[in-house]
């Protein structure tokens, strides 16, 4: 039986760089930052079908992935890359423009057993950060980047996420999962 997340780490990138019929393909997987929250929540709309009086058909229709997620600070290079912005002479220019690019994000959820739950969000597109600071008082007052992102299924594949757990026997992948985003062979 499965036990309780408790922990989450190993936060990752890659910046996807084809999407189409044919298939997907991602850039090289990179460190994001050290994570001190992450959350999802994916979008669903259910309608029932009534018929001579009674339920006759339902259907749910899967929508857009909301993430969330809280980190120390970021990088200001990973920070150029999430958004599609450009650096000059080492200041990072903000263009209201931008495009930033889709990305896939890898993440590990640890659970009172020792075993985890590894996932990939496969295809999404990060909002500019809020900024938050106050003058220094009496004591420590840690500020963190909140980084929001909006995830949508890939075209190749129609998959929006992938998880992978421990647990799980049948998982044979664990050592090369967050070496690339899972992309399954595609059909004919």
């Amino acid at each position: 039986m499965a036990k309780s997340v408790t922990g989450v780490h190993k936060v990752v990138y890659a910046v996807l760089t084809e999407d189409s019929k044919t298939g997907t393909t991602y850039g090289t997987v990179k460190p994001l930052a050290p994570i001190i929250q992450i959350s999802t929540e994916i979008a669903t709309a259910s309608e029932t079908q009534y018929a001579d009086n009674v339920a006759y058909d339902t259907d749910t229709q899967i929508g857009e992935t909301s993430l969330s997620m809280e980190v120390p600070g970021l990088d200001s290079a990973v920070l150029r890359e999430l958004l599609g912005l450009e650096a000059v002479n080492g200041v990072t220019v903000f263009k209201a423009d931008a495009k930033a690019p889709y990305v896939a994000i890898g993440y590990i959820g640890t659970r009172s057993d020792d075993t985890e739950i590894c996932k990939w969000l496969l295809k999404g597109k990060f909002n500019v950060p809020s900024d938050d600071y106050s003058s220094k008082a009496d004591g420590v007052e840690y500020k963190t980047t909140s980084l929001d992102a909006t995830f949508i299924p890939r075209e190749s594949d129609k998959a929006f996420k992938v998880e992978a757990d421990t647990a799980d026997e049948d998982f044979v992948g664990y050592a090369t999962f967050f070496n690339a985003p899972f992309v399954a062979p595609v059909a004919p």
